[in-house]
């Protein structure tokens, strides 16, 4: 699946991009190629390492992002308040860039693995991940701000 990721405006992009994975979630893309995998297991060990082969493969997917909803109040540990914690999402061998989000309480934060060879612009995504984060919070202002307002006559 390429994602529309060369529109400048970010709320189209965002538009763009959000239409296309819901596509393919309800296609369930990811979960016929389960189930697929799991039909083979039950006949042949052989088709079913296979086809775990290409689920894994490179060519089959280059880039890994993955939401971890985190708990949306404040949680303690032995009189210890976690303040972050950064999710970590293995990166594939062979493939190019994992990316995790992890919400907590009123804050996200980021986890990146890029292999440096696959993507020797690397060094470059923690600040294009902040720009682009910093599009969308900069457009959402405006609205926290009404609903703020609104909560506050209410």
């Amino acid at each position: 699946m390429r994602l529309p990721l060369g529109i400048d405006d970010p709320v189209e992009r965002l538009r763009a991009v959000n239409r296309e994975t819901l596509i393919r979630k309800e296609e369930h893309d990811a979960e016929q190629l389960d189930h697929v995998a799991a039909a083979l297991g039950r006949h042949s060990a052989r088709l079913a390492a296979l086809v775990e082969r290409i689920e894994s493969s490179p060519r089959e997917f280059a880039v890994n992002v993955s939401n971890v909803p985190g708990p949306r109040i404040p949680v303690w540990l032995r009189g210890c308040e976690l303040r972050e914690a950064v999710p970590v999402i293995p990166l594939a061998d062979g493939h190019a860039l994992s990316i995790g989000i992890f919400s907590y309480a009123d804050r996200i934060t980021f986890g990146a693995y890029a292999d440096p060879h696959a993507l020797p612009q690397v060094a470059e995504l923690p600040l294009a991940l902040c720009a682009a984060v910093l599009d969308v919070c900069a457009l959402a202002a405006p609205t926290r701000r009404r609903r703020q307002t609104l909560r506050a006559v209410s």
